[in-house]
């Protein structure tokens, strides 16, 4: 189907979720964050600044630049920004659908 495409397949013995679990846990170690708080939200890390769900998204497109720089400023200006987080958490909620 257009639009639509076949999950990666997990071996059956869970060897993918355990190597992906692992690089979570020494990532997040790394940058102060818990599992439960990277579960939860995407998270911008760089330097002293720590932003998680879209406000982290935001700094993302600013910092790709070109078109997606102008989205990113755009959309963290009210009235923009105030939609930033419901749009975000359904976006989340929903993503297995795009």
């Amino acid at each position: 189907m257009l639009g639509k495409h076949k999950p990666a397949e997990t071996p059956p013995w869970g060897l993918g979720r355990l190597l992906k679990t692992a690089r979570q846990v020494l990532v997040t170690q790394s940058v102060g964050l818990t599992p439960a708080e990277v579960s939860a939200a995407v998270w911008w890390v760089a330097d002293e600044e720590r932003l998680s769900g879209h406000r982290a998204v935001t700094r993302v497109l600013r910092e790709l630049g070109g078109g997606w720089g102008i989205v990113g400023r755009v959309i963290a200006v009210p009235p923009l920004s105030w939609l930033g987080g419901p749009v975000y958490r359904w976006v989340a909620t929903n993503r297995a659908r795009f």
